[in-house]
């Protein structure tokens, strides 16, 4: 009969285990960090992008009458192009049944790319031209001649900025507990 202690069969077991998780790419109670999920909030700044010249629209919009007269998108968007670097955090005071809960959210900051996605043709750019040399205002809402020709040579285009964004975690990082109670509103009629 073998004379094994079971101390050295577990410390076996347990070193076996970590080898098959290292040659498996399996973590073995080792977490990554993750970033938390976080709300973004991205002012565009259509002065950063010549207010979209050539743009088939009101600048950096849709066209005075809602929609770009030439089709095409017209939107804003980001993407971010460095990590998000926690700023600061902020403690909110929040209701959870009658107790009253502090909960912290972190602040982050980044860098992006700020883009309006558009639509410009010859046309567009002609009138955009137009106007900027008129110094804008009411003349600008009369297409005159243009109307004719504004969407030949229309393709989609994007114009873009360097910007820096800002957001919030999406749900709290942390909980504490207190020993106050909610206010309860009074009932209605009261």
């Amino acid at each position: 009969m073998c004379n094994v202690s079971m101390r050295w069969v577990k410390k076996a077991y347990i070193k076996l285990l970590f080898a098959v998780g290292l040659m498996s790419g399996v973590s073995i109670g080792l977490a990554e960090a993750q970033t938390p999920e976080i709300i973004w909030h991205f002012r565009p700044d259509a002065w950063q992008v010549g207010e979209c010249f050539g743009n088939c629209g009101t600048g950096c919009g849709p066209w005075l009458f809602g929609s770009n007269p030439c089709g095409g998108p017209r939107e804003w968007d980001f993407v971010l192009t460095s990590e998000p670097v926690k700023i600061d955090e902020e403690w909110h005071e929040e209701c959870r049944g009658i107790v009253l809960m502090l909960v912290r959210y972190d602040n982050y900051r980044a860098n992006a790319i700020g883009t309006f996605h558009g639509r410009s043709s010859d046309g567009c750019r002609e009138h955009d031209a137009d106007c900027r040399r008129s110094g804008g205002g009411a003349d600008c809402v009369d297409l005159g001649e243009n109307l004719w020709h504004l969407c030949s040579g229309g393709q989609d285009e994007d114009w873009s900025y360097d910007t820096t964004v800002t957001g919030q975690t999406a749900h709290g990082q942390q909980t504490i507990i207190t020993s106050r109670r909610c206010a309860i509103p009074p009932p209605d009629g009261e």
